[in-house]
């Protein structure tokens, strides 16, 4: 007999990983969409980040997507301090964590996270992608250096039915 691989994520919250990493222990294929990367007000995020007044961020927003269906929708907030030249679309069809590291300097240490569950209603993106998608479980981060200096904000959904997380 052969058994067909599951289609869910199965990951240990209580350790720090990309969603790449997630992705690649899984066995699952999967493509990351880059669906737009933008400066925007950094007011919100003015504490999580430990901004200056006129210090820019920018916004990466991305769908995780296994046998076309979306698994997980990113929104990371980075900012601009921590790019050494101008980033591209390439820089952030991978882990964000690895290219932070690699092409920018900058290696993640440590995160504190929250999770909790979105109704659709809720949900930050209207792209018609996500519409038959009925909860999210939402992990809201913030991403350390090995200093303590605060790098990544970040929104991750996680499909609810796709995507279960555990702890040791």
């Amino acid at each position: 007999f052969l058994m067909a691989p599951p289609k869910t994520l199965e990951s240990d919250i209580s350790e720090l990983f990309s969603v790449t990493e997630m992705f690649a222990s899984s066995g699952l294929d999967f493509v990351t969409k880059v669906l737009s990367m933008d400066y925007i007000d950094p007011e919100p995020f003015r504490e999580e980040l430990n901004l200056k007044k006129k210090e820019r961020v920018m916004s990466i927003n991305r769908v995780r997507l296994s046998e076309g269906e979306p698994y997980i929708y990113s929104i990371d907030i980075v900012p601009e301090k921590f790019f050494s030249r101008k980033p591209l679309v390439e820089d952030f069809e991978g882990s964000i964590l690895a290219s932070l590291e690699f092409n920018f300097g900058h290696r993640i240490e440590y995160t504190d996270a929250r999770i909790r569950v979105i109704e659709q209603k809720d949900f930050e993106s209207k792209d018609p992608i996500f519409s038959n998608i009925t909860s999210w479980l939402m992990m809201e981060q913030v991403n350390y250096d090995q200093n303590g200096i605060p790098v990544i904000y970040s929104r991750d959904y996680h499909r609810s039915d796709k995507v279960h997380f555990y702890a040791r």
